[in-house]
């Protein structure tokens, strides 16, 4: 997986992974789907995520936060 530098010392993937349908705008959805999407994200090496705090009230971000840790 390319990479491509973020800020000084850090770098992620080239390609993101959009996680706006983790907070149900696309239709309903599980924790397990997300988790599952996630950390099959994480296998193939794409740990940019691109979420925001308004993707289902916060739902989004807090199921990104679980997954890494």
């Amino acid at each position: 997986m390319r990479r491509r530098r973020f800020g000084r010392d850090r770098s992620v993937s080239a390609i993101g992974l959009g996680c706006m349908s983790f907070g149900g705008f696309y239709g309903p959805t599980t924790e397990a789907e997300t988790m599952r999407a996630l950390a099959r994200a994480l296998e193939l090496g794409v740990d940019f995520w691109d979420t925001a705090n308004v993707y289902g009230e916060g739902l989004s971000e807090t199921l990104e936060q679980l997954s890494s840790g």
